[in-house]
Formats: C-alpha cells, structure tokens, sequence
C-alpha cells in the first residue's frame, strides 16, 4: 500500500505533466496526454473524438479546433472578429 508521501509525489508528477502539455489558445485551454501509445487532446475540457499517433498530430487538432472554436463565436456575436488571440499557443502558466 502506498504512503501518503507516495501519493502526494505520484498528484504531483501527474499535476507536472498535465500543465507541461497545457496550452492557452486565444481564450481556451487545450491539453495534451499521452495514452495507450498514442496522443488525445481535450479543448476546453471537451475530449477530441480520436487519438493521434504523435505530440505534434494531437496540438495541430486541438489548435484548429480551438480556432474554430473562436470563428464560430465571432461569428455568433457578429463582429466578424477574432475572438482569441494569435492563436500561437503559449504553455500555460508562462
């Protein structure tokens, strides 16, 4: 069984890599986790419906979704604008 140490050491690793593949995307927040040999990727806490063989196939999906996420709401408001940003990516908490 483990300790309370272990434990608190096994939320902390995992708490480490859910940020390090954490991405700000104009106003949304796109992870990335590695499973089963492959990648998902969940935008806004919304799981992508497939798994990528790669890192960089699982970020592409979830930086188009999160910008159609952002056209769809410009369109919606009917500014015609970007609603995010740059659409760059910075790792959250940067």
């Amino acid at each position: 069984m483990a300790s309370k140490r272990d434990e608190t050491m096994v939320e902390r690793r995992a708490r480490s890599l859910a940020e390090r593949h954490s991405y700000q995307v104009g106003r949304h927040l796109v992870r990335l986790s590695e499973a089963a040999g492959g990648w998902t990727v969940t935008v806004d806490g919304l799981r992508h419906g497939r798994r990528f063989p790669t890192e960089a196939a699982a970020w592409s999906a979830g930086l188009l979704t999160a910008e159609a996420l952002d056209r769809t709401a410009s369109e919606e408001d009917g500014s015609g604008q970007d609603a995010g940003g740059t659409g760059q990516g910075a790792a959250a908490g940067e």
